[in-house]
């Protein structure tokens, strides 16, 4: 077992004299870097371009309606979410303001759809629903009956999402359904 490498440390620090390089002359007598940009240090040279945007470069704008920029901050919110800041981000989720039934709907779609999506982080939401069940305001109701609460939101939201899923994708497949008593279909 000797050194694998042979000289290699010296190959590759040639020009690096703190690793045993050597200095090259900058024409001027100061020793310089090979590695370096031959740019003066400090500040801009009159040979640097000034930066110029291009016609279309990206340009953050006014968000476009309420609606839009709610769904930008929940989601933002979201993508942040781990075990250990999920009140930090239900203080977010709740400074959103949510102003009417249909904002709070569009939340809770937002994290049901974070759920689904991200299994391994199920309970992470599911602790997330039940610090925001505490925190978001209840709406009267239309017909006056008793307010819309968060509680009756998720659940309007977890039916939708059970009523939507089509019987076809629920039937086995013969290949499934091979071999099996009738109890266990």
């Amino acid at each position: 077992g000797g050194d694998r490498g042979g000289d290699r440390g010296d190959r590759f620090n040639m020009d690096r004299p703190e690793l045993g390089g050597e200095q090259k002359d900058a024409g001027d007598g100061t020793p310089q870097d090979s590695w370096r940009s031959s740019r003066p240090a400090g500040g801009n040279s009159s040979a640097s371009a000034m930066l110029t945007t291009s016609a279309n470069a990206y340009k953050m704008g006014a968000p476009k309606d309420r609606i839009t920029e709610l769904k930008r901050q929940v989601q933002s919110q979201l993508n942040k979410i781990a075990p250990d800041n999920i009140v930090v981000i239900a203080e977010k989720i709740v400074e959103t303001n949510v102003a009417s039934t249909e904002e709070l709907e569009i939340v809770i779609a937002l994290v049901m759809k974070k759920a689904l999506g991200e299994p391994h982080y199920c309970e992470t939401y599911a602790d997330l629903v039940f610090k925001l069940k505490g925190d978001m305001p209840e709406f009267p109701a239309p017909d006056g009956g008793k307010p819309k609460s968060f509680k009756s939101t998720l659940l309007n939201v977890c039916q939708n999402e059970f009523e939507s899923i089509s019987q076809e994708s629920l039937a086995l497949t013969d290949e499934e359904t091979l071999g099996k008593d009738k109890e266990e279909l």
